[in-house]
């Protein structure tokens, strides 16, 4: 078969569009990946469906999305990374969680952590505080593991946990990769809202928000919210945004999400959106659009408290007092005197402990590694490895 000079130069263009195409595609895709695994930043093309959803002053009609009756048509948390949902509540992973909630006789209201072995030792400072000031809360305590060593020293301590890897939740994750402070933050949302969607209220936690005294009472007192979680009103707070429209921020390092038609609004909402950062920014930057009326009002005990409705969709949101749970704030001569102690702190585990001793909130003897395998999985084994 015989070219000519014309055919020959044209198949070598040909060739050469095709190359660069392949490699275009695959620089695409490598920046992709890398997102993921750093912060989940990513560049998004604006949503049609959310951008119904802003902060300027069209009418509230005009903001009122179509909302899905199913769950297996979303995404659950507010990144195109997360599989989709009927993907999801189908894993393997999430069969084996939703048997273990089932097997374990688990109450309407579940206490909510997310831990990897990098901050176990924190884990047993929270399990300690907790152990000494508000057992009742961990009756219905579930810890969710990203790796197979802290699941298996929570097992052989009789705390209920079960494991789960990121990479089973995030779409191009290599096993055993590492992703950033975002991808943390995308399989919580994913567990809270999976676990909403199960019908459990969730009291989610950090394990750096410790308890000092048992605050099941306290939020006994707001079950006609669909939300509570506390309020932080020094300017600096995080988002900008939530300050900027409010004058204070709400904190999800102690955050009781509800299970009612009115939360499955709200992840309905999230879902479609292209927020990134940390839970507290995607959090607060979304309740921001939905046009919140918050008004101060006084609780059973006399403590001032704030409740926020949305008159968008009539979402109704109980920030509590920093009077009863600090957050930077903490005045440690008066521990005693919170309900919970949350003092901002490190991302790192070591640096964490650091500041927790400092500020007399490390309970936990440093010994505990080397107590493991003598103390026995007793109710009292928690009191046996506190100082």
């Amino acid at each position: 078969v015989t070219y000519s000079r014309a055919s020959l130069r044209s198949i070598v263009v040909s060739l050469l569009v095709i190359v660069l195409f392949c490699y275009l595609t695959a620089t695409r895709y490598s920046t992709h990946l890398h997102s993921v695994k750093t912060n989940i930043k990513p560049t998004y093309v604006s949503n049609p469906i959310y951008s119904k959803i802003s902060s300027d002053n069209t009418s509230s009609e005009s903001k009122q999305i179509v909302l899905s009756d199913s769950i297996n048509t979303e995404f659950i948390s507010p990144y195109g990374f997360t599989y989709p949902a009927d993907v999801m509540i189908t894993s393997h992973w999430a069969v084996s969680m939703k048997r273990k909630l089932d097997e374990g006789k688990f109450g309407k209201q579940l206490t909510f952590l997310m831990v990897n072995s990098g901050y176990f030792s924190t884990l047993l400072n929270w399990l300690a505080h907790a152990k000494l000031h508000a057992e009742p809360l961990m009756e219905n305590l579930l810890v969710v593991c990203l790796d197979e060593k802290s699941h298996v020293m929570l097992l052989n301590k009789g705390i209920i946990s079960t494991v789960v890897k990121i990479e089973d939740v995030l779409k191009g994750i290599k096993e055993g990769a590492g992703v950033g402070f975002g991808g943390m933050v995308a399989v919580r949302l994913t567990l809270l809202r999976l676990l909403n969607h199960w019908g459990y209220d969730v009291l989610q936690m950090d394990t750096d928000a410790l308890f000092m005294n048992n605050i099941q009472p306290i939020l006994d007192q707001f079950k006609d919210s669909d939300i509570v979680t506390t309020v932080i009103k020094h300017s600096e707070c995080l988002p900008k945004i939530a300050y900027d429209t409010w004058g204070f921020c709400l904190c999800t390092g102690v955050l009781l999400m509800r299970s009612t038609p009115n939360t499955e609004k709200m992840w309905q909402i999230m879902g479609r959106s292209h927020r990134s950062g940390s839970d507290q920014n995607i959090f607060n930057s979304i309740l921001t659009t939905l046009e919140f009326s918050w008004t101060p009002f006084t609780d059973n005990n006399s403590v001032q408290h704030l409740k926020g409705v949305s008159t968008n969709y009539n979402i109704t949101v109980i920030a509590l007092s920093e009077d009863i749970v600090c957050r930077d704030s903490c005045d440690t001569a008066k521990l005693s005197s919170y309900y919970v102690c949350h003092p901002h702190s490190p991302h790192n585990g070591t640096s964490k402990h650091k500041m927790l001793t400092q500020q007399k909130l490390w309970i936990v003897t440093d010994k505990w590694a080397e107590m493991q395998s003598t103390v026995q999985p007793t109710a009292e084994w928690l009191k046996e490895i506190t100082v």
